[in-house]
């Protein structure tokens, strides 16, 4: 029998063949007239691989990931094995013996796994990473039979984005930001995915809010403002200075659904307020110390 690299001899035992070289052969096999032999029994062993690719969606579409961290582990989680995945974002494990296993991605600094219900799997891609934490994708139990190989195990990444902006006073109450209208200090603003807070945040004594690594997914903000004011009129004609803000309910406030891409920063997502009494102010209205609008997006990458 002609062996290749994916198979072998079994250790001693039921098989009567033995290797030499490339091959598992049999010598020596007497036959005499009417005899029958029914005990020959080739055994082998036929190694299987675990494979796949790592991806990762910039905001553009799929491409190919280079120097993620494989490992093998077992059933029950442990270490096997360890490797990087090429250049080309292409992993292989081979020589594997039947048996139950799990793979789990260590991806580089800045990306984040595609989470198992992630939109972009809809369109064809493949990320097999049922559990996920940041850098971090794992599989669930992957059975494996002798000699069927597994090679379309790809994990896929994405980056995350920034989004955030202003909460302002729309003092004359026409729906945009116009110049001496200051923002509203200590309003809760909460990122809500799929009806569950993710993430909240409270203005600053500017009125400016941000949230940072956010997935890639869809999103509304719910804002809490102070009893004194109420969300202004909500325009669509100049985005860059008009509220987002477009539904009520008692002292909260909702936008619309909005979609943060993979390496994106939105900061046009603004929160308007109109007072609910005439010269009725929230408290810190307007007592905010004096601003260094050059360091004001410190720390956050303009893209």
């Amino acid at each position: 029998f002609e062996t290749d690299e994916n198979t072998d001899a079994p250790k001693e035992g039921d098989s009567t063949f033995r290797r030499e070289g490339d091959r598992l052969v049999m010598t020596g096999i007497t036959m005499t007239e009417g005899s029958l032999r029914e005990d020959l029994r080739l055994g082998m062993v036929k190694y299987t691989a675990l494979g796949g690719q790592v991806w990762i969606d910039r905001g553009a579409g799929a491409e190919a990931l280079a120097g993620a961290e494989i490992l093998l582990l077992d059933g029950d989680g442990n270490q096997l094995q360890s490797l990087n995945a090429g250049e080309n974002g292409a992993w292989r494990f081979s020589g594997l013996m039947p048996g139950d296993y799990r793979i789990q991605a260590n991806l580089p600094e800045g990306t984040v796994a595609v989470e198992p219900d992630d939109e972009r799997l809809d369109s064809g891609l493949i990320s097999v990473a049922e559990e996920t934490d940041g850098r971090t994708g794992r599989t669930g139990l992957i059975s494996l039979r002798m000699g069927r190989d597994q090679l379309s195990l790809n994990i896929g990444s994405v980056l995350p984005g920034t989004i955030g902006d202003y909460c302002w006073l729309d003092e004359n109450g026409n729906g945009w930001q116009d110049g001496g209208e200051y923002g509203i200090p200590h309003v809760k603003v909460e990122l809500i995915r799929n009806e569950v807070t993710v993430a909240e945040t409270e203005t600053d004594q500017y009125g400016l809010y941000f949230f940072r690594e956010v997935y890639p997914a869809t999103y509304t903000l719910r804002a809490t403002a102070p009893a004194e004011v109420k969300p202004t009129q909500k325009r669509t004609d100049i985005y860059l200075i008009v509220s987002s803000l477009v539904e009520t309910e008692d002292a909260e406030a909702y936008t619309e659904p909005f979609t943060v891409a993979s390496d994106s920063t939105d900061f046009n997502i603004d929160l308007g307020y109109v007072l609910r009494k005439k010269g009725a102010y929230p408290a810190g209205y307007g007592e905010q110390e004096t601003m260094d609008w050059s360091k004001a997006y410190e720390g956050v990458e303009l893209k």
